[in-house]
């Protein structure tokens, strides 16, 4: 994991804290909001570390095909992972047990994320037959709810507003949506240029 120190004569230089080792390709980290671990995606697994140590903690068998994006609730002990194997889970990292399984989707599921108040995970969901942003309760309760009609194509990384109430994600036309929870209203906010899959991303 790379940090940046500041040198006296105010250059930065890389330095690495520790190497975290993994038997298959990482393809999700997100820290938890207390700070104190690190999640990795590696195959099928999540595994955590100890941020002050970078000691390895423990590994959760978490889907049955590979881990694709994870990102903690706000009171750092729940997880929430989408894997190729099309299901969206919440575990708890302190046991390692599954707490709800969400529904069965069609493919995999790629973006994930946890409204600011912990109240809302919103993924992208293929269940009628396009990906279409939906939402759905983080303690697993109720159903689903799709938010959008978008039609064809593919979007990318959620992020959610601080005050829980937008959701902003760019698509395969660089184009930057906003949804607004409150006014159930999809507006494109702006258009970016030259960006292919993986600045897409990363957005």
């Amino acid at each position: 994991v790379p940090s940046r120190a500041e040198e006296p004569k105010g250059e930065f230089v890389d330095k690495c804290l520790a190497r975290l080792t993994h038997k298959e390709e990482v393809l999700a980290v997100t820290f938890s909001p207390d700070g104190t671990q690190l999640a990795t995606a590696s195959g099928s697994k999540v595994r955590l570390w100890d941020t002050e140590s970078w000691r390895f903690v423990r590994e959760i068998a978490a889907h049955e095909k590979r881990v694709l994006s994870l990102r903690f609730l706000p009171d750092s002990r729940r997880l929430v992972t989408g894997s190729l194997d099309a299901t969206v889970r919440i575990v708890d990292v302190t046991t390692g047990k599954q707490l709800h399984r969400l529904a069965r989707h069609d493919a995999g599921v790629y973006a994930i994320d946890v409204s600011t108040d912990g109240k809302w995970i919103a993924y992208f969901s293929d269940r009628s037959g396009e990906y279409e942003l939906t939402v759905r309760a983080a303690d697993g309760s109720g159903e689903e709810r799709k938010l959008t009609s978008m039609g064809p194509g593919y979007r990318y990384t959620i992020h959610w507003s601080p005050d829980s109430k937008k959701v902003v994600f760019i698509d395969q036309a660089m184009k930057i949506n906003l949804y607004d929870i409150d006014e159930k209203k999809l507006t494109v906010i702006d258009q970016a240029r030259y960006m292919f899959h993986g600045g897409l991303s990363g957005f």
